[in-house]
């Protein structure tokens, strides 16, 4: 009985304490400053190479470029492995003939 009394004076004490409260609003300034800027006409040279580049057809391609080129440079590394790989092994039997072998 006691606890269902405390439990009754909570939601009492906590109903309470909305009384009171307002809707929450900014500053009358806020509010023409945004729309001031919103309706300038002037956008800097950043604001549109960015918006450019923010377009997904844009954006896609530059990511499809960049894969490409990674791609490319990934290739020609392994590339450049296996010729130097070979490169070794030529050399290596080279020197293995030139020790060996009788000198006259």
């Amino acid at each position: 009985m006691q606890q269902q009394e405390d439990i009754q004076r909570q939601i009492d004490l906590t109903m309470g304490s909305l009384d009171g409260m307002s809707k929450a609003e900014a500053p009358a300034f806020l509010y023409t400053r945004l729309m001031a800027r919103m309706e300038s006409g002037t956008d800097s040279i950043w604001t549109r190479s960015l918006s450019f580049l923010a377009r997904p057809a844009v954006a896609l391609t530059i990511l499809f470029v960049f894969l490409l080129i990674n791609g490319y440079l990934i290739m020609t590394s392994l590339n450049q492995t296996e010729e130097n790989i070979q490169q070794d092994y030529v050399a290596q039997q080279i020197s293995y003939f030139d020790t060996n072998s009788p000198n006259p």
